[in-house]
């Protein structure tokens, strides 16, 4: 069953999203990390593909609240 509820994010948000921001679509990386997780959870690949989509979603965090940060303490042009 939970594979099911991940794949059908999947496809709802590849269909509903225009495809230049999927990279950076939150849901998307965790139900396709969701499904990952399902199918290999004894892979000895398991800490690095969880540390590496962990870091990122860190990236895309601080790509997107770097801006916001540095103009509240005035060092933006």
């Amino acid at each position: 069953m939970p594979i099911a509820v991940f794949m059908a994010i999947a496809f709802w948000r590849i269909f509903s999203q225009p495809t230049k921001s999927l990279w950076r679509d939150w849901l998307l990386i965790l139900a396709v990390y969701g499904t990952y997780s399902i199918f290999a959870r004894a892979s000895r690949a398991w800490p690095v593909v969880t540390a590496s989509v962990m870091a990122f979603l860190l990236g895309i965090y601080i790509h997107g609240q770097l801006p916001y940060s540095l103009s509240v303490f005035g060092l933006t042009k």
